[in-house]
């Protein structure tokens, strides 16, 4: 289980740091977010919206320094820049005693929350999509002989041939749970570069392995990585697994997109 409090709110709970996983803390992060969205209207004098970039903005810098909506009216007249939130974040912050803080913070919730709709990402759409064109399955999800450690195993996913480099997109809209170089630490040793995304509709996850590159970004179809030949690969290949659970209840993902195994 992973145990990155990514929103840091396991203290506002009353915990020690870092004690909520990635989903908990994702959660209890957008919810206390959405709160201090309606508190922009005591910043702004008018009704906030979850779809406008100055009330976002407003609402992510509140969500960590609520000083932020005070020194905003004296010192802009009520009216968020981009100037602004930096000019707070470096030259403000830092008196709290509390270090430069993160300009960046408001890309990072954006990850997790819909402004269209001003709810969590990650639903998706309860249905799969190929993750590579021109798809061509060079192993299914079969018993087989791993061709690099020359021992029989159950192949637990698809891999599909690629060119090196090419585009891989996710199959459904999720929440990336992992993104990064597989380890014995992290549960993805032999995977190389792998992403792991949550689909909370169909509660399920999917998996991308041995990229090149990972590029992540939300959305059913957007790209999320390159193809290429990392951890335990002897070519350019995705490999891809549809999981019940978060570490395993592999299924085959072959009648779900529609192609055939091999």
């Amino acid at each position: 289980m992973l145990s990155d409090d990514i929103f840091q709110y396991s203290e506002s709970l009353g915990l020690p740091p870092n004690s909520l996983g990635v989903k908990e803390s994702i959660v209890q992060g957008i919810s206390f977010f959405k709160a201090q969205l309606k508190a922009v209207a005591s910043t702004t004098g008018y009704e906030p919206s979850p779809t406008n970039e100055g009330d976002m903005n407003i609402s992510s810098v509140l969500y960590q320094f609520p000083t932020f909506g005070p020194w905003l009216k004296k010192e802009r007249n009520r009216k968020w820049s981009e100037e602004a939130n930096y000019y707070f974040y470096k030259n403000i912050v830092a008196g709290f005693g509390a270090g430069p803080g993160d300009k960046d913070y408001l890309k990072n919730i954006l990850q997790y929350y819909d402004c269209s709709s001003g709810n969590l990402v990650g639903g998706g759409t309860g249905k799969y999509i190929i993750p590579v064109d021109n798809p061509i399955v060079s192993s299914g999800f079969v018993d087989r002989i791993n061709p690099v450690t020359g021992q029989r195993e159950q192949h637990k996913g698809l891999d599909f041939a690629q060119p090196m480099n090419s585009a891989i997109k996710s199959a459904d809209d999720g929440v990336v749970v992992f993104a990064g170089m597989g380890s014995n630490s992290n549960g993805f040793n032999n995977y190389g570069n792998v992403v792991l995304l949550e689909h909370k509709k169909s509660k399920e996850w999917t998996l991308y392995a041995h990229q090149n590159a990972v590029s992540v970004t939300k959305g059913q179809g957007q790209v999320i990585g390159k193809v290429g030949s990392t951890g335990q690969s002897t070519g350019a290949h995705l490999h891809f697994e549809i999981r019940k659970q978060q570490w395993g209840g592999q299924i085959d993902p072959a009648p779900i997109l529609g192609v055939t195994g091999k």
